[in-house]
């Protein structure tokens, strides 16, 4: 049943990671930087994209996701994405399987954890870095728990860190696992040599990442990005609901490690691990993920605890036949879901907004756009001329930059005058925020006209003799 479990478990994470449609609040600004930087050949230090923040420097230690992203957009188009990042998800889940593996454990025991770390997955496979470095998370901890020569650990971690740092900035999550585990190993032990698998994987993983264009600058990039979207309100950053689907998932895994904990008393380090990674998911929903990968070895290694490694008894029928029953309901939903015939985008993306856009304007070099931050990243990829008004880079706004869009989206009475101001001659407005404030304003104008609409957005341009703003001549001499 272990082989089959995971096969299975395997196969639907990668079907149902490659029918998520892409969403352009993230991915899409990736792409725009990544082809600046191919076509530039050099990293991008400084913003280009904005009106707001134009010429503002930031550090980009994730460069590498942009520029690989770009290159696969090129060469498969969005639909190829989709089915890499469906394969990068199954990988992580084999990935987890063998980091269980490493420890001797149970086959079941194995397959088990990977499906519980498939369900804390959830929620969180859109296209983007973070979803591509899952992978990364089992592999150190594959290399931290088994004893080889020293320089491989080392090497090994090394190679790690610089991958991950490059791609996204997550890598203090195998730090922090490395180096718990490693001190757990002294305490069972009483031997310091014990630790040194975990300890010198840590160590090479710590000094790979410096090897990144931004030297030490990805430790910088890493607290600046990690306080700046919960000001800016992005909610995959904030704490999860217990009645929501996010919350029910990890409070749910929470409460059955503490079932798990009265049945048989676990050992520190697995509460320690457990307690650290499930604090972190408790105060971000996007930490969900990785709360599932790092305490999946853990689970394995209980279960294998409560099945001894000689034992010859099968899995009880009741057992085999809840599986079957919620394996087979994966593979009915998955089926429902890849029927309809494009995907592709998410559905709130405003496509008809944006084509009509084009066909005003072209690549729009030099215009100006007020947008939602959700599509500055699908606008730039859409218009490459096109000056947008922000997006989801959080990092890269200074405060004042980042106002400027929430204080015009309220519709002052100055509105149009600044706007004019600023050289912004299109508005892309959103219905779930600015139904009451600016799409009304810019409705009741004389100097905007509709171009497109649907049930989410509006798009508006300033009229011929509205005070439209030649590009080449800037108002007031500005």
């Amino acid at each position: 049943m272990a082989p089959i479990l995971l096969g299975c478990v395997v196969a639907i994470a990668l079907l149902h990671a490659a029918s998520q449609p892409v969403s352009t609040n993230d991915l899409h600004i990736f792409l725009a930087m990544g082809r600046w930087m191919t076509g530039s050949g050099e990293i991008l230090r400084s913003e280009v994209f904005t009106w707001t923040a134009q010429g503002t420097s930031f550090t980009n230690p994730t460069w590498g996701f942009s520029c690989l992203s770009w290159a696969l957009y090129q060469g498969i188009g969005v639909e190829g994405l989709r089915l890499f990042n469906g394969a990068m998800v199954a990988l992580a889940l084999l990935a987890v399987n063998g980091s269980c593996k490493a420890l001797k454990l149970q086959p079941k025991a194995c397959a088990l954890s990977t499906l519980y770390a498939w369900i804390l997955l959830l929620q969180n496979l859109a296209v983007r870095g973070q979803t591509w470095v899952f992978l990364l998370l089992p592999l150190a901890i594959w290399l931290g728990v088994q004893r080889r020569h020293p320089a491989l650990h080392i090497l090994g971690g090394l190679m790690l860190g610089a991958l991950w740092s490059n791609l996204h900035g997550s890598f203090p999550v195998a730090l922090i696992w490395l180096g718990i585990w490693g001190g757990g190993r002294i305490w069972a032990s009483k031997e310091f040599s014990a630790a040194a698998p975990a300890w010198l994987s840590a160590l090479g993983l710590a000094i790979g990442t410096l090897c990144n264009p931004e030297v030490t600058g990805v430790w910088s990039f890493l607290y600046e990005n990690s306080s700046s979207p919960l000001a800016r309100g992005f909610i995959e950053w904030y704490a999860p609901d217990f009645l929501s689907f996010a919350g029910a998932r990890l409070y749910g895994a929470l409460a059955l490690w503490g079932l798990l904990a009265l049945r048989r008393r676990p050992d520190w380090v697995s509460v320690i691990l457990v307690l650290t990674f499930g604090v972190l998911a408790a105060r971000g929903t996007r930490f969900i993920a990785w709360f599932g990968l790092a305490s999946a070895p853990l689970l394995a290694l209980w279960l294998s605890q409560r099945w001894p490694a000689d034992t010859k008894e099968g899995w009880p029928r009741r057992w085999v036949q809840i599986l079957g029953v919620t394996l087979a309901l994966f593979f009915l939903a998955l089926g429902a879901r890849l029927l309809p015939p494009d995907r592709g985008l998410k559905e709130t993306t405003p496509v008809a907004a944006i084509e009509a856009l084009k066909q005003s304007c072209g690549a729009c070099t030099g215009e100006r756009i007020l947008n939602p931050p959700e599509f500055g990243g699908y606008l730039n990829v859409e218009a490459p001329g096109l000056q947008t008004s922000g997006d989801i880079r959080s990092w890269v706004f200074p405060d004042p930059a980042w106002q400027i869009y929430l204080d015009l989206c309220e519709a002052p009475a100055d509105w149009e005058e600044r706007l004019r101001i600023q050289r912004v001659n299109y508005m892309l407005l959103w219905r779930p925020t600015q139904a009451q404030t600016l799409i009304p304003a810019a409705l009741a104008s004389p100097d905007w006209e509709l171009l497109a609409e649907d049930e989410m957005s509006l798009l508006v341009r300033r009229r011929e003799g509205g005070g439209l703003v030649p590009l080449s001549k800037p108002p007031n001499g500005q």
